[in-house]
């Protein structure tokens, strides 16, 4: 729940916070803050178009002076257009977007299940496509469009994994797929110390698992601890499922990396 805040109705003087142009109604019963501290004044019978929005009934204070405001985590750009969908007014156009913005209000919407907006975002993410191919593909798992997933997923992956996916590992989900192979090609490098003609391969952590809960990491095939800064050396994201990666790219992790290295 975000933290609520008093904020006076009339005469707000906070140099730090602006009023929303499109939401400014003095007789709104609640205020939002975006992230920039953005006020956002909304009635709160509209908020039954956003039924996962956090607020509670305001708290009139001092012969309503006050109303309860609450800040939130979304920036004013995407609030400015997400509030327009819950009220009864033309929906706004998206079709000129910057990807961040669209990308932010495509997971606000879901968020908050606004879902007069939840199909037109959908929309614009797939006209997107091919680019951001990697994120859209991450919106689509995580929401369960499994058309658009089916369409990011082969420009999200290159087309060797892309294809080892297809014809041998269709039983893994194809975000965890993406994602170790998208670790496994950053790891395909030769080894910085000069003339080393060690490998990236799995090994174990010598302390233990990490804060991650991870138990391995990618380092050189001819590693010697007298050289230990020199030579390869990667951690495994916390978003690689490391048993995943070890199980698709084996020990040695060098499933298709003779025409990389």
């Amino acid at each position: 729940m975000p933290a609520d805040l008093n904020i006076p109705r009339e005469n707000n003087q906070n140099p730090k916070r602006r009023d929303s142009k499109l939401f400014r109604d003095r007789d709104a019963e609640l205020y939002i803050l975006s992230v920039e501290n953005t006020v956002f004044r909304i009635h709160l019978q509209r908020l039954e178009m956003a039924p996962k929005f956090p607020y509670r009934s305001p708290n009139y204070i001092q012969g309503n002076t006050y109303v309860i405001a609450y800040k939130v985590p979304e920036k004013a750009a995407v609030l400015e257009l997400m509030f327009q969908f819950i009220y009864p007014w033309r929906q706004p156009a998206l079709g000129n977007l910057d990807y961040e913005v669209l990308a932010e209000l495509a997971e606000a919407v879901e968020k908050y299940e606004v879902y007069p907006a939840q199909q037109i975002c959908h929309d614009m993410m797939m006209n997107t496509l091919p680019h951001h191919a990697f994120e859209i593909l991450e919106y689509a798992v995580k929401h369960n469009y499994p058309e658009l997933r089916d369409l990011a997923a082969p420009s999200a992956l290159p087309t060797e994994y892309y294809t080892l996916w297809k014809e041998e590992h269709s039983d893994v989900d194809i975000l965890v797929f993406a994602l170790c192979s998208r670790f496994h090609q950053r790891i395909q490098v030769k080894c910085p110390l000069e003339k080393c003609p060690g490998k990236p391969v799995v090994k174990d952590r010598s302390k233990g698992v990490s804060l991650d809960g991870k138990y391995y990491f990618v380092g050189c095939s001819k590693w010697h601890w007298y050289e230990r800064y020199e030579h390869i050396y990667f951690a495994i994201p916390p978003e690689v499922d490391e048993a995943e990666f070890v199980r698709l790219f084996g020990r040695r992790a060098t499933r298709l990396s003779s025409q990389n290295l």
